[in-house]
């Protein structure tokens, strides 16, 4: 495929405060591994969750990419609309094997993947 490459926004990145909890259905490894449990409505995707304006604010959509930061370590993850996110904060559950690089990590930097 093509090579991805990064975008700035009006600075190379941005900085948000990192709301975090685990999924129920990411709390071990017999749940994780559970087909029929990660199809539910209560699995939380590994994405990053931002609400309308801060999507709005920062000119993506949901379902763009994004590396997010947090300390040395990055992943790649897609962006998702969901307004009971606060401004200036984004929801990314832990627990997955996507977003275990990051920790618990407080902040995270957010750059765009086009």
């Amino acid at each position: 495929g093509a090579a991805s490459k990064s975008v700035p926004w009006s600075v190379e990145s941005q900085r948000f405060e990192r709301v975090v909890d685990v999924p129920i259905y990411d709390v071990d490894p017999i749940v994780r591994r559970a087909s029929s449990l990660q199809r539910t409505r209560d699995h939380s995707l590994a994405a990053v969750h931002m609400n309308v304006e801060q999507l709005r604010a920062l000119n993506v959509k949901a379902g763009d990419s994004v590396r997010v930061v947090a300390n040395t370590e990055e992943v790649r993850l897609t962006i998702a609309l969901d307004n009971r996110v606060l401004d200036g904060c984004v929801y990314i559950p832990m627990g997955s094997v996507a977003t275990a690089p990051l920790g618990g990590a407080d902040y995270i930097e957010l750059k765009l993947v086009r």
